[in-house]
C-alpha cells in the first residue's frame, strides 16, 4: 500500500452525474482499492436503476461497502453511517488495501470527518406520529421553526427526513437539536483527509449529463423499478427512501399526479438543484484538488489522481 494512502483518507466527491463511480472503478482496477460509498441512497436494497448503482458484476470484481445495507422503509442516520464507514475503513486497512471514499452526500462526509454531537436516537413510531399530526412537510417545518428556529434555518423546508429528525430530537430529548449541538462535544478524525473534487468547467455540460443519465434510467426501467417498490407491503409514500430524486417524482407520476413530461422536467429540476446544493457544500470544504471531468477522459483522470494522491 502506498504510504500516503496508508496515512490519509482519500475522498472522491462531486455533484451528481460527475462520473465519480466510473473514476473510482478505474482507480480500483489499477490499485488494491476498496470503495466505501458515501451516498444516502445507495444504501437501499431494490433501488438500483434510479441510483445508478454499480452492477453486481462490477461489485464482484471490486469490493464496495455501504451499498444495499438497509430496506427502503428503514431510517438510516448520519451517525449510523459514520459508525459503519469507520468500521469498513478499519477492515479495509487490515487487509492492507486502500479505502477510497466515493459519493455525493456531503453531510455524510462532514459527519465522518468532524463527528456528530450525541443526541437521542431516531424513533420510527415518533416519526409516524409526527406525520399523522402535521400531515404535510410544510406544517412539519413550521412546527420546527417554532420550536428550534436555529436548526430550521439550516434545513431546506422540503427536506422531510431532516425536519422529522430535528422535531423528533426536540420531543424525545426534551432539548432542541441546536442545544445538543452546542453543548455536546464532537469527536473529529485525527488522520489527514484529502478531498478530491470532480466538477465541470462548463456548467451546461453537468446539466446535459444529468439529462442523459435520466434518459438512460428511464430506458433501463426506472418506472418498473418504482412500481415494484410501490407494491411492497412495507413501503409507502412516507418511506425514508422516497426522498430520493427520481423515485419521488416517478411515484407521483404512477399514481396520476403528474404527466410523463411533467415528471421528467421535475426530476431534471430537482437534480439540478441538488447539484447546486452539493457544490455549495463543496465550496465550504478544505478541498485538496479539483479536476474538470468535462475536459479529460475517465482513464486519464484516474491516472492523474493515482499519480498525484495515491503514491
Amino acid at each position: 500500500m502506498p504510504n500516503r494512502a496508508r496515512d490519509e483518507l482519500i475522498c472522491l466527491l462531486g455533484p451528481t452525474a460527475s462520473a465519480k463511480s466510473a473514476v473510482a472503478i478505474a482507480i480500483a482496477q489499477k490499485l488494491e482499492v476498496e470503495i466505501v460509498s458515501v451516498d444516502s441512497v445507495l444504501i437501499y436494497r431494490g433501488m438500483d436503476i434510479g441510483t445508478a448503482k454499480p452492477n453486481a458484476q462490477i461489485r464482484r470484481l471490486i469490493p464496495h461497502h455501504l451499498i444495499d445495507i438497509v430496506e427502503p422503509n428503514e431510517y438510516y442516520s448520519a451517525a449510523r453511517f459514520r459508525t459503519d464507514a469507520l468500521q469498513a475503513i478499519a477492515q479495509i486497512r487490515q487487509r492492507r488495501h486502500i479505502p477510497l471514499l466515493v459519493g455525493g452526500t456531503m453531510f455524510y462526509f462532514n459527519a465522518l470527518a468532524y463527528g456528530l454531537s450525541p443526541m437521542p436516537s431516531s424513533n420510527a413510531a415518533k416519526r409516524s406520529e409526527l406525520i399523522k399530526r402535521y400531515k404535510t412537510t410544510e406544517n412539519l417545518y413550521r412546527a420546527l421553526q417554532s420550536i428550534d428556529p436555529i436548526t430550521a434555518a439550516a434545513i431546506h423546508p422540503h427536506d422531510k427526513q431532516r425536519v422529522l429528525r430535528a422535531l423528533g430530537v426536540c420531543l424525545e430529548g426534551r432539548q432542541t437539536m441546536s442545544h445538543y449541538r452546542t453543548m455536546a462535544p464532537r469527536t473529529a478524525l485525527t488522520v489527514p483527509i484529502r478531498y478530491i473534487v470532480l466538477d465541470f468547467d462548463d456548467r451546461s455540460r453537468l446539466h446535459q449529463r444529468i439529462e442523459r443519465r435520466l434518459n438512460d434510467m428511464l430506458k433501463l426501467g426506472l418506472l418498473d423499478e418504482v412500481a415494484g417498490l410501490m407494491l411492497r407491503a412495507d413501503f409507502d409514500i412516507h418511506s425514508p427512501a422516497m426522498r430520493a430524486i427520481a423515485y419521488r417524482q416517478a411515484q407521483h407520476y404512477l399514481i396520476g399526479h403528474y404527466s410523463y413530461s411533467e415528471m421528467v422536467q421535475l426530476v431534471l429540476a430537482a437534480s439540478r438543484q441538488f447539484a447546486k446544493r452539493q457544490l455549495s457544500w463543496i465550496r465550504r470544504m478544505p478541498i485538496t484538488a479539483r479536476y474538470a471531468v468535462d475536459t479529460i477522459t475517465v482513464e486519464r483522470l484516474a491516472d492523474q489522481i493515482i499519480n498525484n494522491h495515491l503514491h
